[in-house]
């Protein structure tokens, strides 16, 4: 059972915002585990010839609610587990390992547009985003949520309240990506909880 993540944000003197308790991350932290096929799963296939490692099958774990993106790169993928080795765990019985050269991603749901809190612990080598894809009427846009710099050996937690429409009000709705750039690091508690005022 993963620890519950409260915040609360007071941003000035006259305007409190507080985040609610609720995680809209689905499987922030990466407890819910499904085993795939490579043998018959074509989209892990061609995400394989792409560059992707999802280890030696023939079933394979993934991240319950995570969806690996379509982009050329090499990426090994894996779920580690606390029994193993529980410094790479930082809460619950799992946590994710992301080893990766090129850009590629792993994706989940998000929501609409509004203001949220974004947290996630990580550690290893290597830099940590999570970042919205922002969705509108014939409309998309990128948008950096949380930027994971000096990783080391230890866990840390970053964290980032952001406005999901701030710079583009056609944003409705976003999905939340999760990269790792040139390095090895292992992440897990991804949080997003909506912000309202006070």
């Amino acid at each position: 059972m993963k620890k519950m993540i409260t915040i609360l944000v007071a941003l000035s003197a006259t305007v409190g915002l507080f985040a609610q308790e609720n995680n809209l991350i689905t499987n922030g932290g990466f407890e819910k585990i499904v085993k795939r096929s490579l043998a018959q799963d074509k989209t892990l296939q061609n995400l394989t010839k792409r560059g992707w490692d999802f280890g030696a099958g023939p079933l394979v774990e993934m991240p319950n609610g995570w969806t690996p993106n379509a982009s050329a790169g090499k990426v090994k993928l894996e779920i580690v587990k606390k029994a193993e080795k529980a410094d790479n765990v930082h809460s619950g019985e799992y946590a994710l390992k992301i080893s990766n050269e090129k850009f590629a991603h792993i994706y989940t749901r998000g929501d609409k547009a509004g203001t949220y809190e974004f947290t996630i612990w990580a550690k290893g080598k290597g830099i940590v985003r999570l970042t919205a894809y922002c969705y509108g009427k014939n409309f998309y846009k990128n948008l950096r949520l949380v930027e994971c710099k000096g990783l080391n050996d230890t866990w840390q937690k970053y964290t980032a309240t952001v406005d999901i429409a701030a710079n583009d009000k056609r944003t409705e709705t976003f999905a939340v990506a999760l990269t790792v750039d040139n390095g090895t690091a292992y992440v897990d508690d991804i949080s997003m909880v909506k912000v309202v005022k006070k």
